[in-house]
């Protein structure tokens, strides 16, 4: 119903006020207009960026599968796992990947783990994980609200569940994710500028998944060694020439992110050239679906009288963001 309520206020607005045509050279574009955009769509970022409970929240679901030895004496203590893999509990750590330690996902984003061991204990490592997951899935007295876990055995394993209303997905071994964060990090610093790249990122995600509705599921880790396979829709990773990150994408879906971008770009090349004074409210109307669901900026009170953490650690909580404060949200700081 809301998308539909969106459409019809799109339509309304071109049929009151008409876009002018586009134009596909960035230099017809006025410096006043480029300045207007960049304004705005800052103040975009700042409405839909994660909110300070939303990374408070995302903190304390990785600490607790990151926290080895935590995660050794909650083993023990519930007799979950055989005796000869707790004693080799310290064969593996986690590490968060993806867009939560980019800072770049969206208040529907899910955390993105992987669990890295010595490669002859991977398959029971997987098991395990689903074992004691599924045992806190039943457990009232559990610290957090563990539901929906199941265990994915594709190309890539995966032990997927719902942690305090957080999607949760578990791989194993895929070092090619870390590898990525640390290369996007690198990119960010070399771009520089106030953390542009990440800030673009975030603003293409939050079009491409509540705008137009093309971002989806994005489990592209690989581990085969096989020449480049040509799809509909080619992306060559940066890091693994032989990997196409476009490969799961169908023929249908094809032609709809091609439309979708197209379209995009037009719409956005058409609000550059109206007048300096419109562009705020047709920028606003771009990014309509992502303000319209998460363009609420969340502060340390609602955290604390939110219900779901508990009230003492708001201290806790603010001098945990103090030094984020100061280094940029994005980031530890300028480069």
């Amino acid at each position: 119903m809301g998308d539909v309520q969106v459409l019809a206020k799109e339509q309304l607005c071109a049929a009151s006020s008409p876009l002018p045509a586009s134009s596909s050279d960035p230099g017809s574009i006025g410096a006043d207009s480029w300045a207007a955009a960049e304004r705005n769509a800052e103040e975009i970022v700042g409405r839909i960026h994660p909110s300070l409970a939303a990374e408070y929240k995302r903190k304390e679901v990785i600490e607790l599968y990151t926290g080895t030895r935590k995660v050794l004496r909650w083993m023990k203590v519930r007799q979950i796992l055989p005796i000869e893999t707790r004693l080799g509990i310290f064969c593996f750590m986690v590490f968060p990947y993806g867009s939560v330690p980019l800072k770049t996902y969206l208040p529907d984003g899910d955390i993105d783990l992987t669990a890295v061991s010595c490669l002859n204990i991977e398959d029971s490592l997987v098991s395990d994980v689903h074992t004691i997951l599924k045992a806190e899935e039943h457990n009232e007295a559990a610290p957090f609200d563990v539901k929906d876990v199941c265990c994915i055995h594709a190309e890539v394993k995966l032990v997927k569940c719902i942690v305090q209303n957080i999607c949760v997905d578990i791989s194993f071994n895929q070092l090619g994710g870390l590898c990525k964060l640390c290369f996007l990090e690198q990119v960010d610093r070399l771009v520089g500028k106030d953390h542009l790249f990440k800030r673009s990122i975030l603003l293409t995600k939050a079009w491409c998944y509540y705008q137009s509705r093309i971002l989806g599921a994005h489990h592209a880790l690989e581990t085969n060694s096989q020449p480049f396979a040509q799809k509909h829709l080619n992306i060559i990773d940066p890091l693994r020439e032989n990997n196409n990150l476009g490969r799961s994408v169908n023929r249908g879906n094809f032609y709809r992110i091609r439309s979708a971008l197209k379209h995009g770009a037009r719409k956005l090349g058409c609000i550059l050239l109206l007048p300096v004074e419109r562009i705020a409210d047709e920028l606003n109307m771009f990014f309509s679906c992502a303000l319209g669901r998460h363009g609420n900026i969340w502060n340390a009170k609602e955290l604390a009288t939110s219900g779901n953490l508990d009230v003492r650690k708001t201290n806790a909580l603010s001098k945990i963001f103090a030094s984020e404060e100061q280094l940029g949200y994005f980031g530890l700081g300028e480069h």
